[in-house]
């Protein structure tokens, strides 16, 4: 019986383990799909602050769409690959480096890790709700993942050591990574795309890109799990004290003076 290229043992395929876990990762992603989409408040809150109209919302509102998408689908099944890694048999550490998709997932997860660490710290500081933060900073970020992954990839094919295996294991993590990278080209869109083709308005992503919070088209409103979107700032009040005009005060000229 053949081996496994990620270990010496005979195997048939995935071990029952690793198809639990794998159908695990399929019903969270699309739990967490069906989550935000049924819920129209949650993903509008999201999108209302992308022009709804002209050459920016053809552009900026597939794109977002697209990074939204990809953060709900890659999340659960990436985790899910970093887990099956545990059960034996399993490469060795070298050669998880050398291997393209093993450490795709490893970067992936540990910038994920990173991420939501930093994102409930300032959320515990600001006083806000922790998971409020996870959401729009951490995931609506600049894409990190995808660009860890590109670096990641980079340095190994600079140093000669991309050394991909036909296991499942490697070609499902190859997969997630490109998927990851394009998920980070959409994250660079959103935030170049308003810089390099301005509009005669100015754009509410790029005070969003700027400012790391999401830009509504009205007040501040609450948000459904705790927290607030920053809303455009209120024009200052007008003075409505009355100015007295010069006729009123000045003396009326056909008026007899003593």
């Amino acid at each position: 019986m053949p081996g496994d290229p990620d270990g010496d043992r005979p195997r048939r395929g995935p071990v029952a383990l690793e198809l639990m876990l794998a159908s695990g990762a399929a019903a969270v992603s699309v739990a967490w799909f069906r989550a935000w989409a049924d819920t129209p408040p949650r993903f509008s809150e999201y999108v209302g602050f992308l022009p709804r109209a002209g050459p920016h919302a053809r552009v900026l509102r597939p794109a977002f769409s697209f990074r939204w998408v990809s953060i709900v689908l890659l999340v659960p099944p990436t985790l899910a690959l970093l887990c099956s890694l545990v059960h034996p048999p399993r490469p060795t550490r070298a050669e998880s480096l050398h291997r393209p998709g093993v450490l795709a997932a490893l970067i992936v997860s540990a910038v994920l890790l990173v991420q939501s660490a930093m994102a409930v710290a300032l959320g515990l500081l600001s006083g806000e709700t922790p998971w409020w933060y996870v959401e729009s900073r951490a995931f609506f970020g600049i894409g990190a993942e995808g660009l860890a992954v590109a670096i990641g990839w980079g340095l190994l094919a600079l140093c000669r050591r991309w050394r991909p295996s036909p296991s499942w294991r490697d070609r499902a993590g190859r997969l997630l990574g490109w998927a990851w990278i394009a998920s980070w080209l959409s994250s660079v869109v959103l935030v170049a795309y308003p810089r390099l083709a301005p509009s005669p308005t100015p754009s509410p992503v790029v005070e969003w890109a700027e400012s790391g919070a999401i830009v509504s088209g009205g007040p501040d409103q609450p948000h459904p799990r705790g927290g607030r979107l920053q809303g455009p700032p209120e024009p200052a009040p007008e003075d409505t004290r009355s100015v007295s005009s010069p006729s009123a005060t000045a003396p009326d000229e056909n008026q007899a003076t003593p």
